[in-house]
């Protein structure tokens, strides 16, 4: 991928995190798993461990959205754009 590339992605994943939409979605459902990860039972195992698995999920397709982001000013600034 160019840099020029990283950049446009980068500027892209930066409009993702700052859309009000997408970043209730990721409090309401990080919110809703938690909750219903708390109010399992210790012999619901099964269940614990997909919420777990949700809530991991979701923590990470954040994160990899952040780092797009990351690498694309990291271009920019590589670039000498402003």
């Amino acid at each position: 991928m160019t840099r020029e590339e990283e950049v446009a992605r980068g500027k892209a994943a930066e409009v993702l995190l700052r859309n009000e939409l997408l970043a209730d979605a990721f409090e309401q459902l990080d919110l809703t798993y938690t909750a219903a990860w708390k109010a399992t039972a210790s012999d619901q195992t099964p269940e614990r461990e997909r919420l777990f698995a949700l809530t991991t999920a979701l923590r990470d397709v954040r994160g990899h959205i952040e780092q797009i982001a990351v690498t694309g000013e990291l271009a920019r600034r590589q670039l000498g754009i402003n």
